[in-house]
């Protein structure tokens, strides 16, 4: 276990082991039992706020801690404000409040990790397991057939963008972490082969998902890792760098064979914007660029606090006709549940004020990634991190599930992560108790 800075007191051994249990519960459970990881951060938040009181000296200084009150008071106060423009919008936005509240969870998380590597560790294993056991839960086989046939293969309802964000996620850990995790079984052999049962598995449903974004962020991901810092990438060989992109860019090039006919119709829907043509709804580049456009109008026309946690351009703002829109976007937008962009969403229902809530957000993470770097006790998760924060950003470019379930744990456990080398730093006051 890693030693504690010694200016934070120690909580009861019995109530830190809880918690060390409870965090690997909620990693393995959250995207194959998400009842049960529901529980496990329900009762991680309770032992948090019974913790508070004996570390409010420390955690009162914390901007973290800060930042969450400050987002549930601001959310709270926007909900009520457009349930008093929207009287009929009011469960709406009652529900929105706990949902764009709850990635800010990850001060929790963070706070029970304890800048532990060896439990952090733990989590992302438990992770890996419980994503790989609820892929396989949902597989359906009777699918086989329609997908040699090229069609795209549909997860048992699951959305295929977040499924495939995850996907993705999962493989670069796979990757960096390859030596440490041939070590967890006696034979290496066997880990080996378990190892790569696990990258052709994820490749394959990447494949048959005709997941282009997840595949996309992969390669960007694999280009930085390159780029930044390829002394620490776990591969014996520079022959392997390159061969690690060729294999992406061939499973990039196979996936848009795959998915060719699509693309065809992104690719004209690309070619009519240029030409100045009224881009329809038919393809996937056409609807977001439709829905962008959306997004942004209906930004400008409340841009300072926005439209309420609960109101969606797509679902609320559009069909309501409380904003005049082309014809083709009244028929066409509300089938869209949301605007498939984060940061427009953000601005949609925030306004300005979101933004400014993201920018701090981005401020405490730099800060917690530079006592991670200063710290040096593990590049490796310091690289994973960051490649993680390119996907990231990459997928709130065209997708937005902040309020659905597996985006939502995956912000939790992966910001905590991140802010408890920030909530744990090491006082200048104690430099003997750097972690081991």
């Amino acid at each position: 276990m890693m030693s504690h800075n010694a200016h934070w007191p120690r909580v009861w051994p019995d109530t830190e082991r809880l918690a060390a249990g409870l965090l690997i519960l909620f990693a393995f459970s959250a995207w194959s039992l998400t009842g049960l990881a529901n529980v496990a951060l329900a009762l991680l938040a309770a032992l948090f706020v019974h913790d508070l009181p004996r570390h409010w000296p420390q955690l009162r200084r914390d901007p973290g801690l800060w930042l969450l009150f400050a987002v549930l008071l601001v959310t709270s106060l926007l909900a009520l404000l457009a349930i008093w423009r929207f009287p009929a919008t009011a469960i709406q936005q009652i529900d929105a409040i706990g949902s764009w509240n709850a990635p800010f969870l990850f001060v929790i998380i963070a706070w029970w990790l304890r800048a532990d590597l060896r439990l952090m560790h733990q989590v992302l294993l438990a992770a890996l397991l419980g994503l790989t056991l609820g892929i396989l839960r949902k597989l359906d086989l009777s699918q086989l057939d329609a997908v040699l046939h090229g069609d795209r293969y549909d997860h048992a309802g699951t959305a295929i963008l977040g499924l495939g964000f995850l996907i993705s996620i999962a493989m670069l850990g796979l990757f960096l972490y390859r030596e440490r995790l041939l070590t967890l079984s006696p034979w290496r052999w066997f880990g080996g082969l378990i190892w790569t049962l696990l990258i052709l598995f994820f490749a394959a449903l990447l494949l048959v998902m005709q997941a282009r974004g997840a595949m996309f962020g992969l390669m960007l991901a694999g280009i930085a890792a390159v780029r930044v810092n390829a002394g620490h990438l776990p591969f014996r060989g520079r022959w392997r760098l390159p061969f690690v992109l060729l294999t992406l860019l061939l499973a990039t090039t196979t996936l848009l064979w795959m998915s060719r006919e699509r693309l065809t119709h992104d690719l004209n829907a690309l070619v009519q914007t240029t030409e100045g043509a009224s881009v329809r709804y038919d393809s996937s580049l056409g609807t977001r660029l439709n829905l962008y456009r959306v997004g942004l109008n209906v930004f400008a026309a409340r841009p300072l606090i926005g439209w309420g946690p609960g109101s969606s351009a797509t679902k609320l703002i559009i069909p309501a006709r409380l904003l005049a829109v082309a014809p083709a976007d009244l028929e066409q937008a509300p089938a869209w549940s949301h605007l498939h962009s984060i940061p427009l969403e953000l601005l949609v229902r925030f306004g300005l004020v979101g933004a400014a809530i993201g920018v701090l957000l981005l401020i405490l993470l730099i800060r917690a990634w530079r006592h991670l770097d200063t710290s040096r006790a593990d590049p490796m998760l310091a690289d994973f991190l960051r490649l993680i924060a390119i996907l990231t950003l990459w997928f709130s470019v065209y997708d937005f599930r902040l309020v659905n379930l597996d985006l939502r744990f995956f912000l939790i456990l992966f910001l905590g992560i991140l802010y408890s080398f920030s909530l744990f730093a090491p006082d200048p006051a104690f430099p003997e108790a750097q972690p081991s």
